[in-house]
């Protein structure tokens, strides 16, 4: 598209909008970011939607996975059509559909519409047959893992009745390789373990449109994927009926106010329950078992096992062009200094950049280190590892269970703070573990060296795990504590 001179509305305001505006003024500067449009937000150039009025624009560009339908349904109705713009993410690129594109597109979502319906239907008739309150369903997104995994396998363990639906075709298919309840999520037997189903569960905030086609008898369980480091837009479209926490001071925090609830459970996250070997049966499942073994022989082999697990960045996407930023790690003296000290290190990227790196790593032939698929589950190999290596991903919040060293390797940290307009919890005070804000490798080769010989971050450590997660003393495991909590409220 030629946005020479266009004025320009993003709808809704996020950091991928963010950095879609950012992006757009790099690749042409005569065109102008007026502000964003978004009702749940405020800012100098942030505007309600009833507010477009009072703009002269040119387009309104939507960029919104989730939430693209309800924001076009609600804009059409105050703009011209042939202002609307759809923007999607492709291969690290942003690509432009303009409304004759996207009425094409929308001709297709009829079939969705249709089987939406037929859901509503399904509910009214479950509502006055009735429902076995202990049947649930899992709503898993793309990625099947963290706490719906572990979760789904802990109440297979105890033989209750549970369904895992998703639409990824991987892990769908190892699941029913396996035996084990899964259902296709998009299918119509997917609406039909919907409609079945007493409770539905969901660990991400993605395919809300089938929330308003429930039973009224239905209740919904929000686990989220994690305490968050950086902050996030309130999620204010679904009112869950059970909304799990760690701790109070999480819930007061940051949790409790991200997301509509009725009850909150401290029961903290079933994934970390994939911390300690063998609480969960067949906690490998939906991992990478040649890698696994890998790590159990270099652990058994008294090699020191890495793990490097940076976050995605909002800004690694190209207007007219690849647009990937790489990790500015020198990879092949990273892996001679892994030979050196008897080091192997693990990679888990995310899937957006995963194609990316497992070339340039095949290219240059590392011995010692090793790319994690993106899409398979890591939790279960964590315990093997020795330390971790991160950025901004709340991964290392679960890490500090494990009371092993953490680095952050922060080498675009201003970059990344600006996108996310800030943190939920003050960086430095709650990053418990060495910073490198420098992008050269040997700086981190040095962080990795001092931290692996003498860990002076112990302390703050289990400061912080006691604050975030309560006493480790709690003899039940954080899926026993969530099934408890549904059926408390069943």
């Amino acid at each position: 598209m030629n946005f020479a001179g266009k004025r320009i509305l993003i709808a809704p305001l996020s950091p991928t909008s963010k950095a879609l505006a950012d992006a757009l003024q790099a690749h042409e500067p005569t065109l102008k970011i007026l502000g964003y449009l978004d009702n749940y937000k405020t800012g100098s150039d942030v505007f309600s939607l009833d507010q477009i009025k009072a703009h002269a624009f040119d387009w309104v560009l939507i960029l919104s996975p989730n939430h693209f339908d309800s924001l076009y349904r609600d804009l059409k109705h105050k703009v011209s059509l042939s202002q609307l713009v759809k923007v999607q993410i492709e291969a690290y690129q942003y690509r432009f559909y303009d409304h004759n594109q996207i009425r094409r597109q929308r001709r297709g979502e009829m079939y969705q519409t249709l089987k939406l319906t037929c859901l509503q239907w399904l509910n009214r008739w479950f509502d006055w047959l009735g429902r076995d309150r202990q049947t649930m369903a899992l709503i898993a997104k793309g990625f099947v893992g963290s706490n719906l995994k572990a979760f789904y396998l802990y109440c297979l363990q105890h033989r209750r009745p549970v369904v895992l639906l998703t639409e990824n075709k991987q892990a769908y298919q190892t699941l029913k390789a396996a035996d084990l309840p899964v259902v296709w999520l998009g299918g119509w037997r997917g609406l039909w373990a919907m409609a079945k189903a007493y409770w539905l569960i969901q660990d991400q905030a993605n395919h809300t449109e089938y929330f308003p086609c429930f039973g009224h008898q239905q209740k919904t369980v929000q686990i989220w994927h994690g305490i968050p480091l950086k902050r996030l837009s309130a999620q204010k479209n679904i009112c869950y009926d059970l909304l799990v926490s760690t701790t109070e001071y999480v819930t007061q925090t940051s949790l409790g106010g991200l997301f509509e609830h009725k009850n909150v459970i401290h029961s903290g996250y079933p994934r970390n329950d994939l911390l300690t070997p063998g609480l969960i049966e067949r906690d490998a499942l939906l991992s990478e078992p040649a890698l696994i073994q890998w790590v159990k022989d270099k652990c058994a082999q008294g090699q020191t096992v890495l793990v490097y697990m940076p976050t995605h960045r909002e800004y690694d996407v190209g207007v007219d062009g690849f647009g990937f930023q790489e990790i500015p790690l020198d990879w092949v003296a990273l892996d001679r200094h892994c030979a050196q000290e008897g080091w192997v290190m693990l990679i888990k990227l995310h899937p957006f950049v995963e194609a990316h790196y497992q070339s340039v790593l095949a290219r240059l032939r590392l011995k010692h280190i090793r790319l994690y698929p993106a899409q398979e589950d890591i939790y279960s190999l964590l315990p093997y590892t020795d330390a971790l290596v991160t950025d901004y991903s709340s991964v290392y919040f679960d890490y500090l269970l494990l009371d092993k060293p953490i680095v952050f390797y922060c080498y675009d940290f201003e970059a990344y703070t600006e996108n996310k307009s800030g943190w939920t919890y003050d960086f430095e005070n709650f990053t418990p573990g060495p910073k490198v804000y420098a992008p050269e490798t040997d700086q981190l080769i040095r962080t990795l060296d001092e931290s692996l010989s003498s860990d002076a971050w112990a302390t703050d450590r289990q400061t912080l795990r006691k604050q975030l997660f309560g006493s480790a003393s709690s003899k039940t495991s954080a899926s026993e504590r969530l099934l408890q909590a549904v059926d408390a409220h069943s």
